[in-house]
């Protein structure tokens, strides 16, 4: 299980003030993540929705006596009650709720402290305090996705962070900062558990999840329950993205019945009901817990804590130089910021201790790295399974950019007489392969599962480790008597995991961020090579091809960037198994990019299909040709769309009710048959059409196959044709396109920011968001311990600032300066009832405005008129400020 108490690091004012946060033959797991970072489907709330809870309804548990759950999470049988608030008729002001909105403020007013009554009663969850979010949602990723959970619970350090500092109950959404969120139903009835009737012997036949509706039932009540369930996990899934976590806790309340939730990457366990009006010791103790327990236990990772403003100016000097290194020679400055936003944002750098590895029998090494990182390069779009966030990082005690993968793997360790297949950890799987010589894999840095951490810390400040790993503890309870539903199902999903970091150090962009159909040739050659070697030499197969698996590196020269194209290297080798291994029907359920799956592999619970080096092959032609339909020039012929034809070949699925799995591939099956799809495409390479159309032939020749196309889909001859194709053609290289900003309206709200390209959310260490203030020396406290980071202002031709806010948070003074516009100069006047700060607090910081055209303007002397003079000359300059 995990860890049960927090550590310190060497930085403990930062801790103080908050942390982060074999062959298959069974069918694979159809999960949000699996399917969507590559698929387009609707990404809104209507079409996302129900997927997750499709997904959810076999990786929860329950119903866990809610006494079993405070005392096994939170530890309640350790946490004295004196000073809690008394729980009588805490929550009675819901009795009269009727509609959803008169439940929030009631439950806000209950929870928070009251100090305006004659009792004056204290907060029931000290240091937190709850906010209405319904109204206004997280949009830093866009509308499409936005979530607004009805009531969230923010830590009182992170209300100014997040946003929602106003005394106003109704405040916005901050994901990157929730500590717990509840989600409010108006009606009992609209609960989305079932609990068993009391005496029920045989629970493997009671449904829990949704388990009031028949599984064959359709209609609006079910669309509508999984809507609702949707919804409730996907506040998890983005919490648990945004934030450096194990995991989260939630409340779900229909009309006065509550349940509590405890969501890991391994799945949830959900409590049996309880009525707060009834009971409201229950929830009141929870809160209560929840309050006195260490940020480990609410569910923080706390290895990870905000870096140093030192630290985030090397991240950025070391990251853009490596972002310029890795373009094409002569790459403009737009360009290049452009890509370094993908791994960058400002004031949200964190950094990574890595007291690794710890060993199978509970040892870890001396000594640490500090990983430095800001945004992924992919976030994780489900609750449970690997979860993966991949970063371009910097090493800060080598100064190098570095590759980190962060995942939760499966547990490799197996009970006596279990002969199925274990998981290895990736790096030892590298470690192998290198050993082998095979050619285009990364060279492997340092990798190891995270230590769970102890509490106290020792007297120095540095972080203790139990010698114990950090991994999941839905698993534990799979086979408690309470579970309901088939355990045979639910063991395919419900997985022990071990949260795991690797560092490699070969670090470029995927293969969607190929230039030419040269690039898109040699780089999944160089990835077939990696799987010939791998098969040849080291006996071992990948299963899990994805164009994010197949990494892009420029080299460099002594005159810069090399002109060349770049060298290709095969990445996640995390799934892999040795050949020759069979597995049993119990086997786990594994998490395949379902767009690139072999058509016998998605199909495998009918088929029973061993996984072989054929279906790795099958799975690479499917991602050549998706990489050729978003990023070469081409038209479709027939009828059909660009979307219709990813949607209908890529990512068709039907979900079968009788085992609550998913089948597929009738898209690829047709196109095996009869080229439904790939003969559509017209190619304005012709060498493109000429690799595509041979390559289908080889795979599943159809009547009119030619002959000597014909008994060829084995790695000898794949091999033959690919290598004599490359020498003997001369392929375009710089035909690139981006197909889907052609179609921008159809793709904006059914393409993953993956495929997009576009910046994900930086991952947070709660509290470690900065910001700025005019007046403070950079040795002082930020409330995160942290010093803040320079903001830049981009200003657009012809325009100027519309207002400049210099707040100095002690002294309670703002200057609001506006600022009018006027053939692109601006006038600042002075405020006329400004009064000067105190020397000691701005005596040693000069204002600066730096424009792009080199421009400087600087205010020397300490008071507002000076300020308000410095902003006001710099009219008529342009650029970025």
């Amino acid at each position: 299980s995990t860890q049960d108490s927090q550590p310190m690091s060497q930085t403990r004012v930062l801790r103080e003030h908050g942390s982060g946060t074999g062959a298959w033959n069974t069918p694979i797991a159809l999960s949000e993540n699996s399917s969507q970072t590559f698929g387009f489907m609707r990404k809104d709330s209507k079409g996302r929705y129900p997927r997750l809870a499709s997904e959810a309804i076999s990786t929860m548990l329950g119903p866990m006596p809610v006494e079993q759950f405070l005392d096994v999470f939170l530890g309640r049988q350790n946490i004295s009650e004196d000073g809690m608030p008394s729980p009588n008729g805490a929550f009675e002001g819901i009795r009269t709720a009727v509609k959803e909105g008169d439940f929030y403020l009631p439950l806000v007013n209950a929870l928070n402290a009251d100090s305006a009554s004659e009792t004056k009663r204290g907060s029931r969850c000290p240091g937190f305090i709850f906010r209405q979010t319904s109204d206004k949602a997280d949009e830093q990723d866009g509308k499409i996705g936005s979530v607004k959970p009805d009531i969230i619970c923010y830590a009182e350090r992170h209300m100014i962070l997040a946003d929602a500092g106003s005394d106003d109950p109704n405040s916005v959404t901050d994901m990157g900062f929730t500590a717990v969120y509840i989600e409010v139903k108006s009606q009992p009835g609209m609960d989305l558990y079932r609990d068993p009737q009391s005496g029920t012997d045989d629970r493997e036949k009671c449904q829990f999840v949704l388990g009031k509706y028949h599984p064959e039932q359709q209609g609006t009540s079910i669309d509508r329950a999984m809507q609702d369930l949707g919804q409730n996990v996907a506040y998890a899934v983005e919490i648990c993205s945004r934030q450096h976590r194990h995991c989260c806790f939630s409340v779900s309340l229909a009309g006065s019945l509550a349940r509590l939730i405890r969501w890991d990457r391994a799945g949830a366990v959900v409590t049996e009901a309880f009525d707060i009006l009834a009971e409201p010791e229950l929830l009141c103790q929870f809160f209560w817990c929840f309050a006195h327990v260490s940020d480990t236990i609410r569910g923080y990772d706390l290895t990870v804590e905000p870096a140093t403003q030192e630290e985030e100016d090397l991240f950025s000097q070391l990251v853009v130089a490596h972002v310029r290194s890795q373009l094409p020679p002569g790459a403009t400055d737009d360009k290049v910021e452009e890509a370094f936003k993908l791994h960058y944002l400002n004031g949200c750098v964190t950094a990574i201790d890595l007291p690794f590895p710890v060993t199978s029998d509970g040892e870890h090494e001396s000594g640490s790295r500090r990983i430095l990182v800001s945004r992924p390069t992919g976030a994780p779009l489900s609750v449970a399974g690997r979860c993966t966030r991949s970063y371009w990082a910097v090493d800060a005690s080598s100064q190098k950019v570095v590759f980190l993968k962060d995942t939760w793997r499966i547990d490799a360790s197996r009970k006596d007489g279990d002969m199925r297949p274990t998981y290895m950890q990736e790096g030892t799987t590298l470690q192998k392969l290198q050993s082998a010589g095979v050619r285009h894999i990364p060279p492997l840095v340092f990798h190891g599962d995270v230590a769970a951490a102890l509490e106290p810390c020792t007297q120095d400040g540095d972080n203790e480790h139990s010698g114990r790993r950090e991994t999941t503890m839905t698993q534990d309870f799979l086979e408690e008597p309470w579970v309901c539903g088939s355990r045979a199902v639910l063991r395919r999903r419900v997985v022990k995991r071990i949260h795991y970091r690797m560092i490699l150090g070969i670090v470029g962009f995927d293969l969607l961020d190929l230039q030419s159909t040269a690039e898109l040739m040699y780089g999944s050659y160089g990835a077939f090579q990696a799987m010939l070697d791998a098969h040849r030499l080291a006996r071992c197969i990948h299963r899990d091809l994805s164009p994010a698996n197949i990494i892009l590196h420029r080299r460099q020269t002594l005159d810069g960037p090399s002109p060349e194209l770049r060298d290709a290297y095969l990445v996640d080798w995390d799934l892999s198994c040795d050949i020759g291994h069979t597995s049993s029907e119990d086997d786990y359920a594994p998490s395949l990019w379902w767009q690139f799956a072999s058509v016998d592999i998605i199909r495998a619970s009918l088929t029973k299909t061993t996984h072989n080096i054929g279906h790795d092959m099958e799975s690479l032609l499917y991602v050549v040709f998706y990489c050729g339909l978003l990023r070469l020039p081409h038209h479709i012929t027939g009828g059909g769309t660009l979307l219709t034809t990813l949607t209908g070949f890529f990512d068709q699925y039907h979900a079968l009710r009788r085992n609550k799995t998913q089948q597929g591939g009738a898209g690829k099956s047709s196109n095996m048959l009869f080229r439904t799809f790939s003969e559509m495409v017209i190619w304005e390479s012709e060498k493109m059409s000429q690799w595509i159309n041979t390559m289908f032939d080889f795979h599943t020749p159809t009547r009119f196959t030619p002959e000597d196309r014909r008994n060829k889909w084995n790695p000898d001859d794949l091999n033959k044709y690919w290598s004599t194709f490359l020498s003997s053609n001369v392929l375009p290289r710089s035909d690139r396109v981006d197909n889907l900003l052609d179609e921008a309206k159809v793709f904006q709200g059914s393409s993953s920011r993956t495929v997009l390209g576009k910046p994900h959310q930086p991952t947070m260490a709660a509290g470690s968001k900065r910001t700025r203030t005019v007046g403070h020396s950079d040795s002082e406290s930020y409330g995160d311990g942290a010093r803040p980071p320079r903001k830049r202002t981009r200003i657009g031709p012809g325009k100027a600032l519309s207002s400049v806010h210099l707040s100095i948070p002690q002294l309670g003074q703002r200057w609001d300066h506006g600022m009018s516009t006027s053939m692109g100069r601006s006038s600042v006047p002075a405020p006329s009832n400004a009064t000067a700060p105190p020397e000691s607090v701005l005596a040693t910081d000069n204002l600066s405005l730096i424009f792009s055209d080199g421009h400087r303007v600087t205010g020397e002397s300490p008071d507002a008129g000076a300020i308000a003079n410095t902003v006001s000359s710099a009219g008529g300059h342009n650029g970025r400020c």
